[in-house]
């Protein structure tokens, strides 16, 4: 099976012969595999794994704790991992309830036939892509949304700054008119005399130089 991935799937069942006859089914689709004897090895397993299990499949009828049981815990510590319950068609009740919460996405009844076993691995393995990938473009979404969030908030702050500014520079404009028509100005001025008036007109913080001030003129005069 030539993915992207490197699958790894959990066998869990206290019968060692049966163990080893899933795992050369694995063998031969080229697989790898890891075994767990009980529950309680398995969910050690699940725990200390680099990566997440794609597949875990395991025999219902356990000594000590129950497939159904173990693939409900294995559902909290590996919410990805497609989980595959072995059973006899007596569990048939225990299988249903399980199906409906969520712990097995799939059982393989006793005694299972071999190239329906490995269609049905190929379909859980293939489902784990598409969750796996799902998952990447859902993150990928909110990444690439937060951004775009970001930036609009980033030119709404830029865009209410530029409001501001112009309406400052429409105010001290005004005031340079106000100031240009008072009657101690309507004697005729040169350019350089009338600059002065607006400068001491419109600078009152000291942020604004001459090349400004003369844009201001400009915007007077015109």
């Amino acid at each position: 099976m030539e993915t992207g991935f490197n699958h790894k799937i959990l066998i869990v069942d206290d019968e060692v012969q049966v163990a080893k006859a899933i795992g050369r089914i694995l063998e031969q689709a080229g697989l790898d595999f890891v075994c767990a004897g009980n529950g309680e090895d398995a969910l050690k397993e699940l725990k200390q794994a680099e990566t997440p299990f794609s597949l875990i499949i395991s025999d219902q009828r356990m000594e000590g704790m129950k497939g159904t049981e173990l693939l409900t815990l294995a559902k909290e510590i590996s919410p990805d991992s497609q989980r595959f319950l072995i059973t006899a068609f007596s569990d048939i009740e225990t299988i249903i309830t399980a199906v409906n919460k969520g712990a097995i996405h799939r059982y393989i009844k006793k005694p299972w036939d071999h190239d329906s076993f490995i269609e049905a691995i190929h379909d859980g393995l293939g489902h784990y892509e598409l969750d796996i990938e799902s998952e990447k473009l859902l993150r990928l979404a909110k990444t690439q949304n937060t951004k775009l969030f970001d930036l609009s908030s980033e030119l709404m702050e830029k865009a209410t700054a530029h409001d501001l500014e112009s309406k400052k520079l429409e105010q001290e404009i005004n005031a340079v008119k106000l100031a240009i028509s008072a009657p101690e100005t309507n004697a005729e001025l040169d350019k350089e005399t009338l600059i002065k008036i607006i400068e001491k007109a419109v600078i009152v913080s000291g942020e604004f130089d001459r090349d400004q001030t003369k844009q201001i003129f400009i915007n007077v005069i015109n």
